[in-house]
Protein backbone atom coordinates (compact mmCIF):
# COMPACT_ATOMS: atom_id res chain seq x y z
CA UNK A 1 0.00 0.00 0.00
CA UNK A 2 2.89 2.60 0.57
CA UNK A 3 4.69 1.87 -2.62
CA UNK A 4 1.07 2.18 -4.13
CA UNK A 5 0.82 5.51 -2.57
CA UNK A 6 4.60 6.64 -3.24
CA UNK A 7 3.98 5.55 -6.67
CA UNK A 8 0.54 7.64 -6.94
CA UNK A 9 2.73 11.13 -5.37
CA UNK A 10 5.41 10.69 -7.55
CA UNK A 11 3.08 10.82 -10.21
CA UNK A 12 1.35 13.75 -8.85
CA UNK A 13 4.42 15.53 -8.80
CA UNK A 14 5.63 14.52 -12.17
CA UNK A 15 2.19 15.85 -13.55
CA UNK A 16 3.35 19.25 -11.10
CA UNK A 17 6.20 20.01 -13.34
CA UNK A 18 6.47 21.21 -16.88
CA UNK A 19 7.43 19.79 -19.81
CA UNK A 20 11.18 20.49 -19.93
CA UNK A 21 12.15 19.46 -16.31
CA UNK A 22 9.12 16.61 -16.52
CA UNK A 23 10.88 15.21 -19.61
CA UNK A 24 14.95 15.36 -18.23
CA UNK A 25 13.67 13.61 -14.84
CA UNK A 26 12.32 10.86 -16.54
CA UNK A 27 14.55 10.32 -19.06
CA UNK A 28 17.23 10.29 -16.23
CA UNK A 29 15.94 9.34 -12.97
CA UNK A 30 13.22 6.43 -14.43
CA UNK A 31 14.44 5.19 -17.50
CA UNK A 32 18.08 5.48 -16.19
CA UNK A 33 19.99 7.64 -19.19
CA UNK A 34 23.22 9.25 -18.66
CA UNK A 35 23.11 12.97 -18.23
CA UNK A 36 24.79 13.03 -22.01
CA UNK A 37 21.93 11.20 -23.54
CA UNK A 38 19.39 13.28 -21.94
CA UNK A 39 20.88 16.24 -23.52
CA UNK A 40 21.18 14.20 -26.52
CA UNK A 41 17.68 12.99 -26.73
CA UNK A 42 16.01 16.23 -25.97
CA UNK A 43 19.00 18.65 -28.38
CA UNK A 44 19.50 20.78 -25.32
CA UNK A 45 22.70 22.22 -23.98
CA UNK A 46 24.28 19.54 -21.06
CA UNK A 47 23.88 22.52 -18.53
CA UNK A 48 20.40 22.89 -18.92
CA UNK A 49 20.07 19.14 -18.48
CA UNK A 50 21.86 19.53 -15.16
CA UNK A 51 19.71 22.88 -14.22
CA UNK A 52 16.89 21.15 -14.75
CA UNK A 53 17.19 17.97 -13.35
CA UNK A 54 18.49 20.21 -9.98
CA UNK A 55 14.82 21.89 -10.19
CA UNK A 56 13.15 18.76 -10.54
CA UNK A 57 14.61 16.52 -8.19
CA UNK A 58 13.79 20.04 -5.92
CA UNK A 59 10.47 20.24 -6.75
CA UNK A 60 9.84 16.60 -6.50
CA UNK A 61 11.68 16.67 -3.26
CA UNK A 62 8.75 19.28 -1.82
CA UNK A 63 5.88 17.80 -3.24
CA UNK A 64 6.94 14.48 -0.89
CA UNK A 65 7.94 16.56 2.28
CA UNK A 66 4.39 18.44 1.89
CA UNK A 67 2.76 15.11 1.92
CA UNK A 68 4.56 13.31 4.97
CA UNK A 69 4.87 14.88 8.72
CA UNK A 70 8.26 15.17 9.88
CA UNK A 71 7.64 11.62 11.01
CA UNK A 72 7.20 9.41 7.78
CA UNK A 73 3.38 9.27 8.08
CA UNK A 74 1.44 10.83 5.20
CA UNK A 75 -0.42 13.88 6.53
CA UNK A 76 -3.81 12.29 5.22
CA UNK A 77 -3.19 9.46 8.42
CA UNK A 78 -3.17 12.63 11.42
CA UNK A 79 -6.88 13.13 11.47
CA UNK A 80 -8.16 9.90 11.57
CA UNK A 81 -6.75 8.07 14.93
CA UNK A 82 -7.39 9.04 18.63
Amino acid sequence: AEQNQARALLDQALDGLDEPRRAVFVLYEIEDLSLQEVAHALDVPLQTVYSRLKSARARIEDAFRAAFDPYGMPTSAQGGRG
